[in-house]
């Protein structure tokens, strides 16, 4: 019992550690303002069929916990997807992880585009088109601690805004930890990003504290994954993300809904892994927007 006690403390520990060190919390979060939208966004299609949750899962994608799981082989993947239907822009990723020992190196480049956006003056008369768009760049370094299953990661970032003839450009941290025990069924995260500034128009960014938990539940030759987070966005409202993963052999079955997201609906999507190859697709659905799917393909090498 001790020792189950000192597991916990060493984790809640490590958790007010991290938080503290970025002097950040969900009360200190700016209301309202935030910009560069791109950084808001889930770039990962499974991340995308899971509505935004799974911190606390574990995966090798940085921009959903900069402390990404162990790997044992570099990990090439390259992405793309469509916005909102309604809003006609598009979204392309790459990404790439390599393992050095017991640590991992990952980086990830972003881009989101936008054409023919109707203008319009103060006084609602249409002023023509113009185009938006938007590009960042991360790279990182994720490692074990000092406790059993516990990973720690940062990642700094950089990138620009671009709306119509206006240009900003903006740098961030990103910091997030991982717990799962070995041999446990349950998990946790801790996710901080976007945690910067930048210039001009994008001069406040859309910082995001996130926490969450997964749990693994075998069920004949399937194993199910239900998870749940709390995420905090710094000019939205909280929002809690839920979301179930069904695995059996190399394949992944995905579904997620946003709780306090006003006309958000359920999000799907499936994932295949085998051998070297690694195949992500999902889409997110809103009620006004209409879907954003999403698809990205990965090699092992």
């Amino acid at each position: 019992m001790s020792s189950v006690r000192s597991i916990r403390g060493n984790t809640v520990v490590a958790a007010l550690v991290l938080a503290a060190a970025v002097q950040a919390s969900w009360i200190d979060l700016p209301s309202g303002g935030a910009s560069f939208k791109l950084l808001k966004l889930d770039a990962h299609p499974a991340t995308l069929a899971l509505s935004g949750a799974g911190t606390g899962l574990g995966s090798i994608d940085p921009v959903r916990n900069a402390a990404i799981d162990s790997i044992s082989t570099a990990t090439l993947s390259a992405g793309y997807g469509r916005t909102f239907s309604r809003l006609d822009g598009s979204l392309q990723q790459v990404a790439w992880a390599l393992p050095w020992g017991a640590w991992n190196w990952n980086a990830t480049a972003r881009f989101q585009g936008f054409e023919n956006i109707p203008g319009r003056d103060e006084e609602d008369r249409s002023t023509g088109t113009y185009a938006a768009s938007a590009w960042a760049l991360d790279a990182g370094l994720s490692a074990p601690l000092f406790l059993e299953g516990l990973r720690v990661g940062a990642g700094l970032g950089a990138g620009m805004d671009m709306v119509a003839d206006a240009n900003a450009f903006a740098g961030w941290l990103n910091l997030g930890a991982t717990y799962g025990p070995r041999d446990a069924r349950w998990s946790t995260g801790l996710a901080l990003r976007n945690l910067g500034m930048g210039t001009t128009h994008a001069k406040d960014l859309p910082a995001i504290i996130q926490i969450g938990g997964a749990w693994r539940q075998p069920l004949g030759s399937w194993t199910l994954v239900p998870m749940a987070d709390a995420k905090w966005v710094a000019d939205e409202d909280i929002q809690f993300p839920i979301a179930l993963e069904a695995r059996w052999s190399v394949l992944a079955l995905r579904t997620g809904y946003v709780l306090g997201r006003e006309e958000s609906l359920p999000s799907f999507g499936l994932g295949l892994d085998w051998e070297d190859w690694i195949l992500d697709a999902g889409t997110s659905w809103h009620e006004a927007l209409g879907f954003a799917p999403a698809l990205r393909l990965g090699i092992r090498i």
